[in-house]
């Protein structure tokens, strides 16, 4: 049973599961679904077809795939990304910023607009508690409160990158800029080397391109580094986030379908990138981290995620131990 408050050491850590369909569990009412290869080049970006990965927790290393490294629009996983940043800043001893401190809602989200991506009772202005915001951005993919908590990181009280601004600038434009370098620099260093990252919300754009083996790196990162923030931020099967918002959408449902078993799960959907998935799970005694990109519907995202981690799960119990450098050498009989 995975621990959602504990973080795995020195391994990434997996989870998956899929979306409630009908009120039903779907890993307890659809057949194993078969997913065939997928015929593109290798560099393409598709804009049909699933891709896939499937990470084991202990190793880091990649179980199953197909396109795995095929670059793509993420969707909202790409709050994800936006999120580790902020965990980061979070997590840091030179800045004065917790889960209770007051963000102020940005002019910025003007230029996301309405529709079903955002809470439309946030308004520039408006302060909310940084912890209500986080749930706001992963559990329930609210792009305004993400873009809240990404222009909060330019304030003095944390990087204060709103000094950059000259006259004549727009500082929320600089601070904007800088989150997303934040972004990229980081999601280098975690080693997503097919990633680059041109919007922190998700919301379509040609250049906001990742891969389904780099959004499991992030995921195996953000559990191991802040698995507290990510239970908060991802992990929430039920929610009521300060009058904003008491429902729940896929992930969250996720969640609350399998207890003791999701850690934390992340949804997304864009015409360029499909249905997307990213989860983080025990199956079969195994800790692993799976990615789906690119599906056509809910229901076949949750058959292609449940067919992975089932696949996964059976072939590390077919693959022998290995001891590596690290282990220790039993002493000779």
């Amino acid at each position: 049973m995975v621990t959602r408050r504990q973080g795995l050491i020195g391994a990434f850590a997996a989870l998956g599961a899929g979306v409630i369909a009908g009120g039903t569990a779907w890993w307890l009412t659809r057949p194993p679904a078969l997913i065939p290869p997928i015929p593109m080049p290798a560099d393409a970006r598709p804009t049909l077809g699933v891709q896939y990965a499937v990470i084991n927790a202990a190793n880091g290393e990649l179980v199953l795939e197909s396109y795995a490294d095929v670059k793509r629009q993420p969707a909202s996983l790409t709050k994800m990304m936006a999120m580790a940043v902020v965990f980061r800043a979070m997590n840091s001893r030179d800045t004065r910023f917790n889960l209770q401190s007051d963000v102020t809602i940005p002019d910025y989200i003007g230029r996301v607009g309405g529709g079903i991506a955002v809470f439309d009772a946030l308004k520039p202005g408006q302060t909310y508690h940084a912890r209500d915001l986080l749930v706001g951005a992963g559990s329930r993919s609210d792009a305004y409160s993400t873009l809240a908590l990404a222009l909060h990181l330019g304030s003095p009280d944390v990087y204060n990158w709103v000094a950059l601004a000259a006259d004549g600038d727009n500082p929320e434009e600089i601070v904007a800029q800088q989150f997303l370098k934040a972004m990229n620099d980081l999601a280098a260093e975690i080693g997503m080397t097919n990633s680059h990252f041109s919007v922190m919300t998700g919301l379509p754009h040609k250049d906001n391109i990742s891969t389904p083996r780099d959004i499991a790196r992030l995921i195996g990162f953000l559990q191991q580094n802040y698995p507290s923030l990510a239970e908060i931020t991802f992990g929430q099967p039920t929610f009521d986030i300060a009058g904003l918002s008491d429902a729940t959408i896929h992930s969250s449902r996720l969640l609350r379908s399998r207890p003791g078993e999701i850690a934390f799960a992340k949804t997304g959907w864009t015409n360029a990138a499909g249905y997307c998935l990213g989860v983080y799970a025990q199956k079969g005694g195994h800790d692993l981290i799976g990615v789906v990109f690119g599906a056509r519907d809910d229901a076949q995202r949750n058959d292609v995620m449940r067919d992975i981690l089932a696949r996964a799960a059976t072939r590390l119990d077919e693959t022998p131990v290995i001891a590596r450098a690290s282990d220790p050498i039993p002493a000779p009989t």
